[in-house]
């Protein structure tokens, strides 16, 4: 399987599904919780689409919690290199702190949180995005060896903004992402030229 990667950019991938995806349920920075069996198997299926990849990943940068630092050493072993890849841990790439709403349901919490609001004792979407972003701009010198980011679909959602695309609900656990930059610049914003879906993702029972 070609992937084009020539010039700079990165793949990334959801982590695989936890006890609360699951049970529909927040689960944001605060809260550690782990992958699911049927998690482990999508990240499975993940890495065997990586695998196939003519250039694939060179190394994995990921969230210190549970549930993508599972998903790297899972993907690292699926990969099946002589030497497998370096995982470092980045705080940067944590999913938003949600406060309160941690353990509400995603039903109940939906409409405060795309209308903006804050979760009280949580994080504002302002300063998360301004982490996210200043994580990524630190990122700029890895972005010519295609690392492979390992972290949560809120953090995947400002990526897409960045790149001026839509909705990012339906990202699934396991989804890989790979995102081409026009610029590297490490004092500004990165500047996303695409956002491509690796796959079709292999469906587990």
């Amino acid at each position: 399987m070609t992937d084009g990667s020539d010039g700079a950019g990165f793949f990334f991938i959801r982590h695989g599904q936890t006890t609360a995806n699951r049970d529909g349920v927040r689960s944001g920075a605060e809260c550690d919780t782990h992958m699911t069996e049927l998690g482990r198997e999508q990240i499975q299926a993940a890495g065997r689409i990586l695998r196939a990849l003519d250039t694939p990943p060179s190394l994995i940068l990921c969230s210190p919690l549970s549930r993508t630092v599972e998903t790297a050493h899972i993907i690292n072993a699926r990969l099946d290199l002589e030497v497998g890849l370096e995982v470092r841990i980045e705080p940067g790439l944590v999913e938003r702190r949600l406060g309160d709403w941690n353990g509400r349901s995603i039903e109940e919490t939906q409409r405060p949180l795309s209308a903006g609001e804050t979760p009280p004792g949580g994080e504002s979407n302002a300063t998360f995005k301004a982490r996210v972003l200043a994580t990524f701009r630190s990122f700029a010198p890895l972005w010519p060896r295609w690392p492979l980011i390992v972290s949560s679909r809120g953090v995947a959602r400002i990526l897409i903004e960045q790149a001026g695309r839509g909705d990012t609900r339906s990202l699934a656990n396991g989804a890989i992402l790979r995102v081409a930059l026009a610029g590297t610049n490490p004092a500004g914003d990165i500047a996303v030229a695409e956002i491509t879906a690796l796959g079709p993702r292999e469906e587990v029972a």
